[in-house]
């Protein structure tokens, strides 16, 4: 092969160099400008430069006067398939790679979707659970105390979840004895509370189990004398059982009063019932109990009312050292949801009791949380 380098002031001057120097069959390998001339590459002229080439080989014509093999065509097109060949390829390849993108592109929609079932099904548990808890009674904070604190799967059923809340719900509630109390002389338990909610027959209780299951020495001393037939229930109860009775008739003697019972392992002191709302009577119940702060009030709520009004009550009769609560009246209600709902709110109180009925001494006991929490939460 001939290669050769042209140069002229155009590129119609320099292709026509390479016509009538190589011959139309001319391969033209490169073309660029160049600049000529000049001084100190000043004032150069530009120019066009043709690399070409042709093959050396010569054919002598033929007596037929057939023209000479175009051995450049043979080449081009030998270039031309193998650029079709690769282009080909490439083209195979293109829609290879868009067949895979297509299918990651479905497999991550597939993906996506799935997760979004996955949470919306876990989602929809959730909500259910919490609409469950919310029906029985249990207050917002509390549910939602619940559910983070149970320890849920995605697929639990309601049984299950039942199990796991009432593990919770029962490590809420703290139970105390109010009865068994290290202290030099006489334990004394005063219990505390609104009207109508069966202080009286709570404490005839209390006496009778002290006497009877702990065979304990026992006092009562009631300053209920708004009341005339609580001073005589309390009696009748008091002779039943064979134990003294002493009536106080001013708070600020309650003190005095138990002096008279040092021989005595316990005693037990009803007081009157105080409305929640009225400031002035409360306010005389908690002055006579930080005066003699040796006795330990124990208040006693209803389980039949409302958690709005339990939190009045709790707030109104809280006193410095008021660690303890009795539930009563659990015979008038299914709805048991006031106790957690009450130790979850003040984790500081302990249920010492609950009571469902007017039987005395049956129908009073200590509270097993876990029992409490499984019946509470059964349809």
């Amino acid at each position: 092969m001939k290669v050769k380098v042209f140069t002229a002031a155009n590129i119609q001057d320099a292709m026509r160099k390479v016509k009538e120097t190589l011959g139309v069959d001319a391969i033209i390998l490169h073309t660029r400008k160049i600049k000529q001339g000049g001084v100190m590459g000043l004032f150069a002229k530009e120019t066009v430069e043709i690399v070409a080439a042709v093959e050396d080989v010569y054919v002598a014509p033929k007596k037929n006067n057939q023209p000479v093999k175009n051995l450049n065509k043979d080449l081009a097109l030998s270039y031309i398939e193998k650029s079709t060949q690769e282009r080909d390829s490439l083209v195979k390849d293109i829609a290879d790679i868009k067949n895979i993108l297509r299918d990651v592109v479905q497999n991550t929609n597939r993906l996506n979707s799935n997760c979004e079932d996955i949470s919306e099904n876990s989602n929809n548990k959730i909500n259910f659970l919490e609409k469950y808890l919310q029906e029985k009674g249990l207050i917002p904070t509390l549910v939602e105390y619940l559910i983070k604190n149970s320890s849920l799967t995605e697929n639990i059923d309601l049984e299950d979840a039942k199990k796991l809340f009432a593990f919770k719900l029962a490590d809420l509630v703290k139970t105390a004895e109010i009865e068994k109390q290290n202290v030099t002389g006489p334990v004394k338990i005063a219990l505390i509370g609104p009207t109508g909610i069966g202080k009286t027959t709570t404490l005839a209780k209390l006496a009778a189990m002290s006497i009877f299951e702990a065979n304990l020495n026992v006092g009562l001393l009631t300053a209920d004398t708004y009341r005339i037939a609580a001073v005589e229930q309390l009696r009748t109860y008091a002779n039943i059982l064979n134990i003294p009775l002493e009536v106080v008739y001013n708070l600020k003697d309650i003190g005095l009063a138990v002096q008279g019972f040092q021989d005595k392992d316990i005693i037990y002191i009803d007081t009157a019932g105080r409305s929640q709302y009225n400031k002035q009577q409360i306010s005389e119940l908690k002055q006579a109990l930080q005066e003699n702060t040796d006795i330990t009030p124990c208040l006693v709520i209803s389980a039949n009312i409302t958690f709005k009004e339990a939190v009045q009550i709790i707030n109104n009769f809280s006193v410095n050292n008021l660690e303890n609560v009795i539930f009563t009246k659990l015979d008038e209600t299914f709805d048991t949801s006031i106790i957690f709902n009450v130790a979850y709110t003040y984790p500081n109180l302990k249920v010492a009791y609950i009571t469902n009925g007017q039987n005395v001494p049956e129908d009073i006991t200590v509270i097993d949380s876990l029992i409490l929490a499984r019946n509470f939460l059964k349809d």
